[in-house]
């Protein structure tokens, strides 16, 4: 610890764990969506950072274009059967 400033080390112990925790997510997320990531790191580190497989209609959230979640439209469903019985 010669030559550091209490800061500076700190800094280093958070750059660390940081690090630590993206290479635990990385090897989490190498088989994901049903793929072997682990051939094409430009995409394993895309994947680490944004689970999304793509930004696409089916993948993002619906509320973003105006329409009802999965979760939302089960409990419209529900709740039409409880007022139609």
């Amino acid at each position: 610890m010669k030559g550091f400033t209490v800061q500076e080390h700190q800094k280093s112990l958070l750059r660390g764990e940081r690090l630590h925790k993206v290479k635990l997510l990385k090897k989490k997320r190498s088989i994901y969506w049903g793929h072997d990531w682990k051939k094409s790191p430009k995409q394993l580190g895309q994947l680490s950072q944004t689970p999304a497989n793509c930004n696409n209609f089916c993948c993002v959230n619906p509320r973003r274009f105006g329409y009802l979640t999965f979760k939302e439209l089960i409990q419209l469903d529900a709740m039409r059967d409880g007022l139609n019985e």
